[in-house]
């Protein structure tokens, strides 16, 4: 009988110390934390739907991007999150880059949706939103409906820009997608409920 690996404690070790930065896959990742007790995944498939709204790093990794998501894809969109749990260093010890995230179950939503919409946190003593990714389009009607109510926004710095094919936003149905950087300022202010509003009257208005 074949014996899965244990992480040994130089490995964990090693984790502690560089943290996710080495993780090379969402299968590393799980094989070093629990799910249940240091992470949850919740998804919700609509089969009517081809709009995918995601957040890989919500819970405790990045604060409140789960609550996002939730409400932006509401009851009418697909939805995938991964919360960490930890009772602290949730950044340090879960959060996968975007570049490599490949959890099966974000894949498979993925896979049936034309239109994806990627949710992460950032630092940022103002409110901001940095928008990135390669559905060029989309991410034009994002930022106008963005700009007329009023919230402060701007194209990503090329480091958070979400422009490489193996960004979890861009491996939807057409290969393209947006990411949305929301400032910890931002997050959980007043503006977020119009933030929320403002991303899903946009993608309401697409065709399902």
């Amino acid at each position: 009988m074949k014996v899965k690996h244990m992480p040994s404690l130089i490995d964990n070790i090693r984790f502690g110390i560089l943290g996710a930065r080495k993780y090379r896959n969402f299968a590393d990742l799980a094989g070093y934390q629990r799910e249940g007790a240091d992470y949850r995944i919740l998804t919700e498939t609509r089969p009517q739907s081809n709009t995918a709204v995601i957040a890989p790093h919500g819970g405790k990794i990045e604060i409140r991007t789960s609550e996002i998501a939730r409400a932006i894809a509401g009851s009418e969109m697909n939805l995938y999150v991964l919360e960490g749990i930890r009772p602290s260093r949730n950044f340090k010890f879960l959060r996968l880059t975007s570049d490599r995230f490949d959890d099966p179950r974000c894949l498979d939503i993925m896979s049936r949706s034309e239109r994806v919409v990627s949710i992460h946190g950032c630092a940022g003593a103002y409110p901001l939103v940095l928008l990135g990714g390669l559905d060029s389009n989309l991410l034009s009607q994002i930022e106008t409906a963005l700009r007329q109510a009023d919230l402060p926004v701007r194209r990503a710095p090329p480091r958070l820009a979400g422009t490489s094919p193996k960004n979890i936003c861009n491996r939807g149905l057409t290969q393209m997608g947006v990411q949305l950087e929301i400032s910890r300022a931002l997050r959980g202010s007043r503006l977020e409920s119009t933030l929320v509003s403002s991303i899903r009257k946009v993608l309401m208005n697409c065709p399902q």
